[in-house]
C-alpha cells in the first residue's frame, strides 16, 4: 500500500468539516451544500430545504425534543401544483437567503411566484405571493400521522376546512399534537393515507394571490420510555456519513496506490 498524500488528506478533512455544518447551532438560516441545500435552526424549530436526506424540493419541519430532531410535517413540491402545473417538474425553482427568512423564486414558460418561508420559535409560515389569482393544491405530508382532526384511518375523505387543521403523531416515546392554519380559507382539504401503515397526506385546494400555511407544534406528551435514538432525523447524520466516506475514500486510496506500483 502506498503512503496517502497531502492531497488525499486534505479531501478527507474538507469533507468531515462541511459534513459538521448542519450541527453548528447558528441561528437564522444558513446555505451548506452544493445543491442548494438551506437549513435553518431557530429554537424550538429546525427547517431543512434541498436536502437530499429528506428531500430535495420541500421545506421539511423538525421540532426540538428531548436533544432529538423530531420529523413534524413537510410541504412537498413533488405532490403540488399551480394552475395545473407541477410545483418540481414544471418550474425552476431558485432559492436564497432574503430578509431573514428563505425566499425562492419559481419561473415557468407561463407563471413566475415565489414562495418565502420564515421560522421563529412559535411557528414555521410558508408564504406564496402570485401576480394573479390563481388555483393553488399544497400537499402536506408526513410518515405516518396518528390523526388528522378526528379521523385516524386511512381512507380518502374531505375534511371541515372550518378554522385549524390539527394532527398529532407519535415519535421519540411521545404524542405530538400540532396544527395548520391557512389565510385564505382552503377551498378544499382532504386526507389520505396508506392502508396497513396510516395517514401521510394532507392536500388543500386554494383560489388566491397570496396564500399562507402556518405549522405550529401545540403540545407534547410523553407516553412510554426514552426513545431510541434515530441517526436519520438528528443533527449527527451528516457528520456519521461524512466520516465514513472519508475513511472508504482513504481506504481505497491506500490499496489502489497499492496495486500501481
Amino acid at each position: 500500500m502506498r503512503r496517502l498524500d497531502g492531497i488525499d488528506l486534505l479531501f478527507a478533512a474538507l469533507v468531515i468539516s462541511v459534513s459538521f455544518a448542519p450541527l453548528m447551532s447558528v441561528p437564522g438560516w444558513q446555505g451548506y451544500g452544493p445543491f442548494g441545500e438551506y437549513a435553518c435552526n431557530c429554537g424550538q424549530y429546525f427547517v431543512r430545504f434541498s436536502d437530499p436526506t429528506t428531500g430535495t424540493d420541500r421545506p421539511h419541519v423538525f421540532a426540538s425534543y428531548n436533544g432529538l430532531l423530531v420529523d413534524v410535517i413537510q410541504v412537498s413540491d413533488q405532490a403540488s401544483s399551480v394552475d395545473g402545473l407541477n410545483l418540481y417538474s414544471n418550474f425552476t425553482a431558485r432559492p436564497r437567503i432574503d430578509g431573514g427568512g428563505l425566499e425562492v423564486s419559481y419561473s415557468s414558460h407561463s407563471l413566475n411566484f415565489t414562495k418565502h418561508v420564515s421560522v421563529s420559535n412559535e411557528a414555521v409560515k410558508v408564504s406564496y405571493t402570485f401576480g394573479k389569482n390563481v388555483t393553488a393544491l399544497f400537499t402536506l405530508w408526513r410518515w405516518y400521522y396518528a390523526s388528522i382532526g378526528h379521523f385516524d384511518r386511512p381512507l380518502t375523505r374531505e375534511i371541515s376546512t372550518a378554522g385549524d387543521i390539527n394532527f398529532t403523531f407519535f415519535d421519540q416515546g411521545a404524542l405530538f399534537n400540532a396544527s395548520v392554519s391557512a389565510s385564505p380559507r382552503p377551498v378544499q382539504a382532504r386526507i389520505s393515507g396508506i392502508e396497513g401503515a396510516g395517514l401521510n397526506k394532507i392536500a388543500l385546494a386554494f383560489n388566491g394571490t397570496k396564500i399562507d400555511m402556518t405549522m405550529t407544534l401545540d403540545a407534547v406528551k410523553p407516553v412510554a420510555g426514552v426513545g431510541v435514538l434515530d441517526v436519520g432525523s438528528t443533527y449527527y447524520a451528516y457528520p456519521i456519513i461524512g466520516v465514513g466516506l472519508s475513511a472508504t475514500y482513504l481506504v481505497i486510496r491506500r490499496k489502489l496506490g497499492g496495486r500501481n506500483k
